[in-house]
């Protein structure tokens, strides 16, 4: 995002406060947007008006964060990656190196997320109406035993998913 191209001081500066245009984008800025929006005669023009002013500062695309972005993506589409280790590699890096790029872009660690989605993708089995045989969706999910599925979904909901399925 914009924000994220300042530096760290300048980001502690800002963050959870109201700062005038001109002490983000230089001086003049407020004046002479004003006037472009005062001439606007719509609101999409106005829009416009702002979009330009923020597109124009867009930092240069990180390709990194392109990465660390696809990797995600790439998680939740296939179930088969359910290791750090399965991702790093179909990624072509090292374990440590995805868990550096993780940490810096996505926030949370790779382990996390592999979990997250797949205790997302248990939730939509047993919404879907059918009974389900939780051994066989812990092992085809990935986890190590039906008790370390037990634990991490009763983690994330409140509850085990028998006294889930009981209540939906």
């Amino acid at each position: 995002n914009l924000i994220a191209s300042f530096d760290p001081e300048f980001q502690a500066r800002l963050k959870n406060r109201v700062v005038p245009i001109d002490a983000v984008f230089g001086e003049g800025t407020t004046e002479r947007t004003l006037e472009r929006m005062r001439a606007a005669t719509s609101f999409a023009a106005r829009v416009e008006i702002v979009e330009a002013l923020l597109e124009a500062r867009l930092p240069e695309v990180d390709p990194r964060a392109v990465l660390a972005a696809d990797i995600v993506r790439r998680v939740l589409e296939d179930a088969s990656l359910q290791r750090v280790a399965d991702v790093a590699a179909a990624f072509g890096l090292s374990p440590r190196a995805l868990q550096r790029l993780f940490t810096e872009y996505v926030g949370v660690s790779p382990k996390w997320v592999i979990l997250r989605y797949r205790l997302h993708e248990a939730l939509e089995r047993m919404h879907a109406g059918q009974k389900v045989d939780r051994a066989a969706l812990a092992a085809e999910l990935g986890f190590t035993d039906q008790a370390h599925f037990i634990r991490a979904f009763k983690a994330l909901v409140g509850r085990p998913p028998a006294a889930y399925e009981r209540s939906t």
